[in-house]
């Protein structure tokens, strides 16, 4: 990159990540992991495969996405896109709901439950995720909600409410359903290349990568300091991304390795390779408990979860 990243902090508003992903930099260095690698675009838990035939082709790509699934739930470009605006009415009969309206095709109404002092922020700002899971709680069924409204109130003090909340063809394909219970996490789009190079069903390439998540970002860059030693002293081409988190991924691409080894092509042996080489820096390096994930996140993405920028770190 060749200006100095402007930190947005976590969930930046929709106009500072649309001025993000069109950076020019960012686009070129978008771009050019997706002519190497199988990338996809992913948004509120969904992903699909981009293949942009220039940068100003990704660039297209790019705002078509925002245009179409991330500014119908983010309708004022001040907003942060931790305000989820879903069309909602109060139910105004607890214990008598009107069940029975109309419901446009394709569309699907869910519940959410919640406070009287609540309701303000919900009808002007939208729906805020809270809690651990950072994403915003909907029922399919009206009882379910009725109860989680009446149990917050009594937590909270206050009254009871629950919203009917109508959702658009665009927005119910990203929503994370478990059982009657959906999730909505905060609109920000993110990209993803896959450890395994595939053109079509054949696999061309594959990249080993060793992800260290632990408590604190301390921990993770320890876990894998003996591994990063080791490579230094052997002179192995790797790199380190940081998630913006606390995760440390350290990757040896598929560029880094010779056609063949042991009269064999490289390709051919990618397993028992990745295998092998996650024993030997167990037993001589001190690598603690690892992931391999088959995704992984590209540097200058935005991390979905968050909105931080993912940053790759010089060895």
């Amino acid at each position: 990159m060749n200006e100095k990243l402007k930190t947005m902090g976590r969930f930046p508003t929709l106009a500072e990540m649309k001025a993000y992903y069109n950076r020019d930099d960012a686009l070129s260095f978008l771009y050019d992991a997706s002519q190497r690698r199988n990338v996809t675009a992913a948004l509120f838990g969904k992903h699909w495969e981009i293949q942009p035939k220039s940068r100003e082709n990704l660039r297209e790509i790019i705002n078509e996405i925002i245009r179409t699934k991330i500014e119908p739930l983010c309708p004022n470009d001040a907003n942060s896109v931790t305000s989820i605006h879903i069309p909602v009415e109060l139910v105004e009969d607890l214990k008598r709901p009107d069940l029975s309206k109309e419901i446009p095709a394709g569309y699907m109404v869910l519940w959410h439950g919640t406070t009287a002092d609540r309701v303000k922020d919900i009808v002007n700002k939208g729906f805020r995720p809270r809690g651990r899971a950072q994403a915003v709680w909907f029922s399919s069924k009206y009882g379910l909600s009725h109860r989680v409204a009446k149990h917050r109130a009594s937590q909270r003090g206050s009254a009871p409410v629950v919203f009917r909340c109508l959702f658009s063809p665009e927005q119910t394909g990203f929503l994370q359903k478990e059982n009657n219970v959906y999730f909505l996490n905060p609109p920000c789009l993110s990209f993803h290349g896959a450890t395994t190079i595939k053109v079509g069903k054949t696999v061309t390439g594959f990249d080993i990568v060793f992800e260290a998540d632990k408590q604190g970002w301390q921990r993770s860059f320890d876990a894998l300091s003996g591994t990063i030693q080791a490579l230094d002293d052997s002179g192995v081409f790797y790199r380190l991304k940081y998630s913006g988190v606390r995760s440390l991924h350290l990757m040896i691409p598929f560029e880094a390795f010779p056609n063949q080894f042991n009269g064999r092509p490289i390709i051919d042996q990618h397993e028992t390779i990745s295998d092998k080489i996650q024993a030997y820096l167990i037993r001589h390096c001190g690598m603690g408990k690892v992931d391999r994930p088959k995704v992984l996140r590209l540097a200058y993405s935005l991390n979905e979860d968050n909105g931080f920028v993912n940053l790759p770190l010089e060895p």
